[in-house]
């Protein structure tokens, strides 16, 4: 795994890990501060990720989000699509 680190006039302001396994990319874990919102961070995480995973020759990467989210938005933005959502069921009462 590797994590990236994003920094903001010499303050740590997020968090982005990646793994890679068999040719396969994950986008795992990212957090950004709130107060360093809304200036790219989240963004650069994602792309600097993505770069990484084609340096090292992935063919398949995979990344989650909360459908219509900012990190929907971003990993599109970066050239990511949709491959499907997924629905959680739970019992009616």
């Amino acid at each position: 795994m590797v994590v990236f680190i994003a920094s903001l006039q010499d303050e740590d302001v997020g968090i982005g890990s990646l793994y890679i396994n068999d040719g396969t990319a994950i986008l795992a874990a990212s957090a950004v501060k709130p107060k360093a919102r809304n200036q790219g961070v989240h963004q650069a995480l994602i792309q600097i990720r993505i770069n990484e995973a084609l340096k090292k020759n992935c063919s398949f990467m995979i990344g989650h989000a909360k459908f219509a989210s900012i990190s929907q938005n971003n990993m599109e933005r970066c050239g990511l699509r949709m491959a499907y959502t997924k629905s959680i069921w739970t019992e009616a009462k």
